[in-house]
């Protein structure tokens, strides 16, 4: 089994902000970036907060984010309101868990490589650079006929 590279005394409990009657929810629902933001900088790399009764773990450094998405999956599940969200959403990539997402993202894997990743940059910044010209209309040479669009 492989070791985390944050390896936590036993009994140890990550810090936590201060929290009110409800936990941190007034705090993180007033402003949610601000907040985890804080937190991370203020609490390190894995902060502990509390929404009502349940206890949330966030995860701020991208070695442990990868230990838990990658390493230790097996070991986390869904956030409740996601999994609720199945019905809505389907049994997509975002909403399902063990095998079945294993499976899926392994099939979505090659879209997320390095190379394909930074050729949707580029794309992204034509779009961008497009959208924020101003508007011309197309010459009746560039409008596509009928006949080119079956």
């Amino acid at each position: 089994m492989r070791r985390s590279p944050f390896p936590k005394p036993r009994g140890a409990r990550p810090p936590r902000p201060p929290k009110g009657l409800f936990g941190n929810r007034k705090e993180f629902s007033a402003d949610r970036l601000g907040s985890l933001s804080r937190w991370a900088r203020e609490y390190g790399n894995l902060v502990s907060a509390r929404f009502g009764p349940k206890r949330i773990l966030f995860a701020n450094h991208p070695e442990l984010v990868e230990e838990v998405l990658v390493h230790q999956n097996r070991k986390f599940i869904k956030h409740y309101r996601l999994r609720q969200a199945r019905s809505t959403l389907g049994n997509g990539l975002l909403t399902s868990e063990g095998e079945f997402w294993r499976t899926q993202r392994k099939l979505a894997q090659p879209a997320f490589h390095r190379d394909r990743v930074a050729a949707y940059g580029r794309i992204m910044v034509e779009f961008t650079e497009m959208s924020q010209s101003p508007f011309q209309p197309l010459s009746p040479a560039r409008i596509p006929s009928s006949s080119s669009l079956r």
